[in-house]
């Protein structure tokens, strides 16, 4: 009868199963920028019309990434700019300051790292720099790279949706020591996902990379880069695929009062996602005429795409953007 009664009771209360669904990891979005300036006429325009309108329809496309980089040509300081005249006048030159409103329109627009390894950076000296990052810190702006190349300060990290990616600024006309980034590159690489060399190299105004490039980009992935994306030469340069990784030689002016030729008038960014197995890219062109960031017509879309082609020795089809 005990039996029975254990038997039946067992036959009818049944113990629920439990399924347990695990979800792909999200993939994290990087938009990557080009040169960005903001004296002389950008300065002259944008005390006209505010910092924050300089960014144009292109803060649009950066509020649909997780995280925005871009190269900072130059330091903000309180200095007064060399190449603004007292009536408001743009001049020649190349001394550049920013004015500390610059940190704030930046952060404003969506973009959230900047590299401040290139060759203006140092214009107004140590003070120069150290107002810069003073400035940045104060607006919530993470930067990364150093003028001179110091160890301390070549990069930087951050974690989005459990994928760590890994940023290394490296400038070819500060102090120069092959292996320090070497080192570094092999450091990071043990405890990030993606791994991001943004050089200041090359030649200005060259569509295609010198050797030195090639080989540096070329040694920086064998040590462990995932992409390199290159800066200051002004114009976009060649993409090349070595080793199943991509290497952005230049991806020209973002924010610039370089008017004399398309090529300096018009840049890309390049959008990478980021999978915990796989990164996709693609191509998103931007001119900058004006003094203002704006998208460019089709025709000029397709000019650009058209000279990125020639130079490169890739398939670039898939990562167009039209």
């Amino acid at each position: 009868m005990i039996a029975t009664f254990i038997a039946l009771l067992f036959s009818i209360v049944s113990v629920p199963k439990i399924v347990q669904t695990i979800s792909e990891p999200k993939p994290v979005t990087i938009l990557f920028l080009g040169d960005m300036m903001f004296d002389r006429s950008v300065r002259v325009k944008a005390n006209s019309i505010g910092y924050e309108n300089i960014f144009g329809p292109s803060t649009t496309t950066i509020a649909q990434y997780d995280l925005t980089i871009a190269n900072l040509e130059g330091p903000i300081t309180s200095y007064k700019s060399k190449l603004v005249t007292d009536s408001g006048k743009a001049i020649s030159g190349f001394q550049f300051t920013f004015d500390p409103l610059v940190a704030f329109a930046i952060k404003k627009a969506g973009i959230d790292i900047v590299s401040l390894a290139n060759n203006h950076t140092l214009n107004f000296a140590q003070d120069g720099l150290n107002q810069t990052r003073k400035i940045l810190t104060e607006n919530n702006l993470t930067y990364f790279g150093s003028p001179s190349n110091t160890p301390a300060y070549t990069a930087t990290s951050t974690c989005i949706n459990n994928i760590c990616i890994g940023m290394i600024g490296w400038n070819e006309f500060g102090f120069v020591n092959d292996e320090l980034i070497i080192d570094k590159i092999k450091e990071m690489r043990s405890h990030v996902d993606y791994l991001v060399i943004y050089p200041h190299w090359g030649i200005e105004y060259q569509i295609t990379p010198s050797k030195k490039q090639t080989d540096l980009a070329h040694k920086w992935i064998d040590a462990g880069a995932d992409v390199i994306i290159g800066a200051h030469p002004h114009v976009v340069e060649t993409v090349e695929v070595y080793k199943n990784k991509y290497i952005f030689y230049s991806l020209g002016n973002f924010i610039f009062d370089q008017y004399f030729s398309f090529n300096t008038t018009h840049g890309i960014g390049v959008g990478a996602t980021i999978y915990k197995d796989k990164v996709e890219y693609k191509i998103i062109p931007f001119s900058s005429v004006g003094s203002k960031v704006s998208i460019p017509s089709e025709d000029n879309k397709n000019k650009l795409f058209d000279i990125l082609r020639k130079s490169s020795k890739t398939n670039l089809e898939q990562m167009i953007k039209l």
